[in-house]
């Protein structure tokens, strides 16, 4: 059996089993926009063409190098990828596909956003601080808002297929935490948000998106922060889920950090891990190594 079943909450029909702290806040304004310093020009999609196709092989290659490394050190498996400034990419299995757990609450908001914007209106207040919740809480009950807002499955399609997400797979039924993703579908997500110029979210709402994401509670700051050296103000979302049926976890990290001044959005997700803790630590060893890797 899938596991489905037991790993969806009984109040409702998307949410998946995870630790679910409480904190956060509502909506406070916007940012100015064009915070990321890429032109579109600069990368076609995540997992595209760069610039630079030598050094997209070389740290692709680096970045492989370490991934299978630790792969054979801590079990599992990984998908990783990772872009910096200037159009700078490297992936390792970034086409592999996992359960999506959390991290695909990213997707639900921005596809809210889009819905709403077809219909010619501003988000509600309810709506707002369900999105609140679910990026900053990760709160399952305000993702399952949020899911129907955005209608359903079609309502998700349409918004991955917008930003060339188009290996990420909604699960049908409305559980969404089952659904199926990638480093790469991820990858191309965390432009949406942090890219300016891009073609589904109004600068104002890309501002908001990054700010809730950089208000995650502090219990679910691990991650990709870990790759970051401490300058600038990280922005993350996670997901965590145990499979019923291996009784292994799945645990994933997405978002922007800061090295030596310049900015990395990084993807990573993982499988088969025996306990939650060693799947953070995992994720954050991936997420050094792909900074690493793009350095090289």
């Amino acid at each position: 059996m899938d596991g489905a079943g037991a790993e969806a909450l009984s109040r409702g029909p998307g949410a998946v089993t995870e630790p679910r702290p409480s904190a956060g806040g509502p909506w406070a304004g916007t940012e100015r926009d064009g915070a990321f310093p890429w032109s579109e020009s600069a990368v076609r999609g995540a997992g595209g063409t760069v610039r630079r196709d030598g050094q997209r092989a070389r740290a692709s290659a680096a970045l492989g190098r370490a991934v299978d490394r630790l792969e054979r050190e801590c079990g599992g498996r990984l998908g990783v990828a990772v872009l910096g400034p200037d159009g700078r990419y490297a992936a390792a299995h970034g086409d592999r596909v996992f359960v999506a757990a959390s991290v695909l609450k990213t997707a639900v908001l921005l596809a809210v956003l889009r819905r709403a914007r077809q219909e010619r209106r501003a988000l509600t207040a309810p709506e707002r601080a369900a999105a609140a919740a679910m990026i900053e809480r990760s709160d399952n009950d305000a993702a399952n808002t949020l899911w129907r807002a955005a209608g359903g499955a079609a309502g998700l399609a349409e918004l991955l297929d917008r930003v060339g997400a188009r290996h990420t797979e909604p699960e049908p039924s409305g559980r969404w935490g089952l659904s199926r993703t990638t480093a790469n579908d991820q990858l191309a997500l965390l432009r949406a948000v942090f890219t300016a110029g891009g073609p589904v979210l109004r600068p104002g709402e890309r501002a908001w998106v990054r700010r809730l994401m950089c208000r995650v509670v502090p219990e679910q700051r691990w991650g990709v922060p870990a790759a970051g050296d401490g300058t600038g103000r990280p922005a993350v979302k996670n997901g965590w889920l145990p499979r019923t049926d291996t009784g292994l976890w799945v645990v994933h990290s997405v978002g922007r950090v800061t090295v030596a001044g310049h900015v990395h959005l990084l993807a990573v997700l993982s499988a088969g891990h025996r306990d939650f803790r060693p799947g953070i630590t995992t994720v954050e060893r991936g997420a050094r190594a792909a900074v690493r890797a793009l350095a090289s």
